[in-house]
């Protein structure tokens, strides 16, 4: 119902009539939604007043929830919880279990916009997930709000650098919702991962969000485009980072304001890792405007340090010095230690390159305090949430113990009624099962003899594979042995004595010379040919060089061309794996960069090669035009089977990210110890 129509209802009924607390409430919510607080404001004091006069507990309820709403978002926060306390207290009255859940979601909400007040969100949200244990309605309901709870408290988590408990909660909230809607979870996971410095998976949690995203949905679209431009800064790759730099700025307007703050200061640290210091305080002194406009005191004291670093990386002690000095200023008012440890620590080296030795002193005193006063805070916090955890865990248990002595008498009574049942059924039971026994046992006889069979044929099937693969491996390397050291040597022979030919070139009439230069020019296509085939089929120092090296070279030969940018990373590979893998690796990877240098048209592309542990994880960018791999799968393309075939062969899934006119991911995870046949 439009606003308009509400109107007309509430001017039809007359004054104190009870119906008029539920349409001046819904209201109230409505012009809530559209930023109109003055208009809301009025008709939710107006349905509070009605209700407290006709002591409607519900109406009452539902009113503080939509002022607490207002206040919230018009930023007076003291106000805001006095709201919503009063609609938990009134909720806890009437036992709308699922009301006191949504306040206290609310509430911890409330405290993530609370600078340095998260701890006191976090056990809010665990309240809220203790009220709904004893709910007892429709499943669906439930689920949605446990979700969002979950998520909520997973993003207070990831703000006090809880990070591992944090991807719990956002792991328990996905399993709460539908497919469609995990992208934002994504990104929240992803951002932790950042923190725990596993690159490669949160670049991958970013493009899987993307992924999810309609095209229409800027808003989330700029977010998960801001994190990726990070995680390729951490990365090290600037141009990647710059270029989802880029598309984020393309919808920056769909940015919050402390999204934009952070855009800033990403595009910051871009510019200072390549030592373009200008543009880099540029960036950061537009974030710090932007941050103190909006009173954002937390990422004005991270700009104020960003801003430092920059100086003190031009040797520019003096204005390094203030501008950590004003950091300082921002920072003793807030709770973040850990950039009071880094800041501490900074300021001391930098009082001590500008020779100001006694403030190096007194500042570094200041650094070991606060270093003893993190690892402290961690413990505490550690034990605090310990604390909040088993307190929720000893409400669940006092809840079941309140519900089992509740239904023990019905329980009995149903025990009792069905047991006479039950001995007739059981009697009934005994004389089937005598007599279909002697079936059911020919029947799986018949069952396990087929599977056996089967069993037996897939083996024989893999086997056969197996030997296919086999023999067309050694193929492969035999033609690749023979056109590198046989013809490759015949044809090197023939060009000496072309070589020896040219002295004599002068001697023949001028048709001849035309002839011999043309042949000789085909001559050196003919043997760049024959080596291109060799490696595409087998790199000859791939054995020796490793898999990184080879790729290395490999890269090399590309960026001499100096048509396309490429970048290339790799982390925990210093390793070596066996062969056979380096082998099928390799061929991956050349399909992988043949497609782009022949489809893509693309100007760059990145390539990253990352071990967790016994994982392997392959990403592949480019910014070309993208596909669509339905179409290609129609048209029946080969370097796509291929493709296929071989991570089948590796135990690897490979996924595409395919951005129609956008660029195109590729991902491939590997198990390291992934059975392989061997050659």
């Amino acid at each position: 119902m439009s606003i308009d129509e509400l109107e007309q209802q509430a001017e039809r009924r007359e004054d104190n009539h009870p119906e008029l607390i539920e349409i001046w409430n819904e209201l109230a919510f409505k012009l809530y939604l559209r930023k109109k607080f003055d208009a809301g404001n009025e008709y939710g004091q107006k349905a509070l007043k009605l209700a407290d006069l006709l002591n409607d507990q519900l109406g009452k309820a539902g009113a503080n929830v939509v002022l607490g709403h207002m206040a919230k978002d018009n930023g007076a926060l003291d106000q805001a919880e006095d709201y919503y306390s009063e609609a938990i207290a009134i909720r806890n009255k009437i036992g709308d279990h699922w009301g006191v859940a949504s306040c206290f979601n609310s509430l911890g909400v409330l405290y993530r916009n609370k600078k340095g007040q998260f701890e006191k969100g976090i056990q809010y949200l665990y309240d809220g997930l203790a009220a709904l244990k004893v709910y007892e309605g429709d499943e669906g309901k439930l689920n949605r709000l446990k979700a969002k709870i979950h998520n909520n408290l997973g993003d207070l988590l990831f703000r006090t650098g809880n990070y591992e408990i944090a991807l719990v909660q956002f792991e328990k909230s996905r399993s709460l919702r539908k497919p469609n809607q995990m992208g934002p979870l994504y990104i929240n996971e992803g951002a932790c991962l950042l923190e725990l410095n596993l690159f490669q998976s949160a670049k991958s949690k970013f493009h899987e969000a993307i992924r999810l995203f309609p095209k229409w949905d800027s808003t989330n679209l700029a977010k998960a485009n801001l994190q990726l431009s990070a995680a390729n800064y951490r990365l090290g790759l600037l141009d990647s980072a710059l270029y989802y730099w880029g598309k984020t700025d393309d919808l920056a307007n769909f940015l919050d304001s402390s999204e934009k703050i952070l855009q800033f200061r990403n595009k910051g640290m871009i510019h200072r890792a390549r030592k373009e210091y200008d543009e880099a305080n540029e960036n950061f002194q537009k974030g710090l405007e932007s941050a103190l406009e909006v009173q954002d005191y937390t990422e004005g004291a991270f700009l104020h340090f960003a801003i430092g670093k920059n100086y003190y990386q031009q040797n520019e002690f003096s204005k390094a010095i203030n501008s950590f000095e004003a950091c300082k200023k921002l920072v003793d008012s807030l709770s973040i230690l850990e950039l009071e440890k880094e800041l501490y620590y900074k300021l001391s080296t930098t009082y001590a390159l500008n020779n100001e030795l006694e403030k190096a002193y007194a500042t570094n005193l200041e650094y070991s305090s606060r270093s003893d006063s993190l690892t402290e805070n961690r413990e505490n916090a550690l034990v605090e949430l310990n604390r909040s955890a088993q307190l929720l865990n000893d409400q669940q248990a006092m809840l079941a113990q309140a519900k089992e002595k509740k239904y023990r008498n019905m329980t009995l009574i149903g025990i009792m009624a069905l047991g006479l049942l039950l001995l007739f059924g059981i009697a009934a039971a005994l004389v089937a099962i005598y007599n279909n026994q002697k079936r059911k046992l020919v029947q799986q006889q018949q069952w396990l003899t087929e599977q056996r069979l089967s069993n037996a044929l897939q083996e024989l099937e893999v086997e056969r594979n197996y030997l296919q693969i086999d023999d067309s491996e050694r193929l492969l390397n035999w033609v690749s042995k023979e056109l590198h050291d046989r013809l490759g040597g015949m044809l090197s022979t023939i060009k000496l004595y072309f070589t020896n030919l040219n002295d004599k070139i002068n001697t023949l009439k001028d048709e001849n010379q035309h002839q011999f230069e043309k042949a000789n020019i085909l001559l050196d296509e003919v043997c760049e040919e024959v080596r291109r085939i060799s490696k595409g089929a087998l790199p000859v120092n791939l054995p020796n060089r490793g898999l990184v090296k080879e790729i290395e070279h490999m890269l090399n030969h590309i960026r001499d061309s100096q048509s396309m940018k490429v970048e290339f990373a790799t982390n925990g590979m210093s390793q070596r794996l066996d062969t056979n893998k380096e082998r099928k690796l390799y061929r991956v990877i050349h399909i992988l960069v043949n497609n782009i240098l022949l489809h893509a048209k693309a100007d760059w592309f990145s390539l990253q090669i990352n071990r967790f542990g016994d994982q392997i994880n392959i990403m592949v960018e480019d910014n070309g035009i993208g596909f669509d791999p339905e179409k290609v799968k129609e048209k029946g393309g080969t370097g796509l089977n291929n493709l296929k075939s071989l991570c089948a062969e590796l135990g690897a899934t490979l996924t595409f990210h395919p951005e129609i006119e956008n660029g195109t991911t590729v991902t491939i995870e590997m198990p390291v110890f992934a059975k392989t046949e061997s050659l």
